[in-house]
């Protein structure tokens, strides 16, 4: 609102106006408001929402002292060459401002996207071209979410915790599995199989077997 009244202001543009926002795969407005001279310590602040990335179109239409849309007719264009030029002038001047608003939407989208993406990422931890969501146990590489299990969470935080270090099988099964026998002794192996393939798209990633010890993740330099 503060970027359209901005950019009203320095095209001369009258006070009253309506703004709508319309997601075009919808085809339906999302957002949309009237702005009219008011006493600015009247104005409520709302509470900002955020939306998908999506194919928005903004429109704007001027309006009357009784906020109603200003309808530009023919007969009146004919009687008045100066008002037809005048008219002509608002319509280039209000496209130009149509088109800024967009490129102030579009920008706005953008760095809205960066600033959770940023968000996203303080809650992660990189491993090779890999992301690791603890938390929500996931994988993430460009866009794609890979779902990890609640133990190969366990076993890849436990790697992760001494990178570049063999940690003995047996300190693997305590803290991963417990005292729950000797049946998960034989799939450790399953389960580090399982998070190999899962790194399979980054060859700098490896989780190594050790013979007679136990498993080390290593990392190469990416280049």
């Amino acid at each position: 609102m503060t970027s359209v009244d901005s950019v009203f202001e320095i095209a001369n543009i009258r006070d009253s106006y309506r703004l709508e926002v319309e997601d075009g795969d919808l085809n339906e407005v999302v957002y949309s408001y009237e702005s009219t001279p008011v006493d600015s310590s009247s104005l409520v602040t709302c509470v900002a929402r955020e939306y998908p990335e999506a194919n928005y179109s903004v429109l704007s239409t001027l309006l009357d002292d009784q906020g109603q849309p200003i309808a530009f007719t023919r007969e009146s264009e004919k009687t008045d060459k100066n008002s037809v030029a005048q008219k002509k002038s608002s319509s280039d001047g209000l496209l130009s401002i149509l088109i800024s608003v967009a490129i102030l939407v579009v920008i706005g989208i953008y760095f809205w996207r960066i600033k959770n993406r940023s968000k996203d990422n303080s809650n992660t931890i990189r491993i090779g071209k890999y992301r690791f969501d603890q938390r929500n146990m996931k994988l993430l590489f460009k866009k794609e979410s890979i779902d990890l299990t609640s133990k190969e969470t366990d076993l890849l935080t436990l790697l992760h915790s001494s990178i570049d270090e063999t940690i003995a099988r047996e300190k693997i099964l305590q803290v991963v599995w417990g005292d729950e026998g000797d049946y998960v002794g034989r799939t450790l192996d399953v389960f580090i199989s399982k998070l190999r393939k899962k790194f399979s798209e980054d060859t700098n990633v490896k989780i190594v077997n050790v013979r007679g010890v136990g498993y080390n993740l290593m990392l190469s330099e990416i280049t």
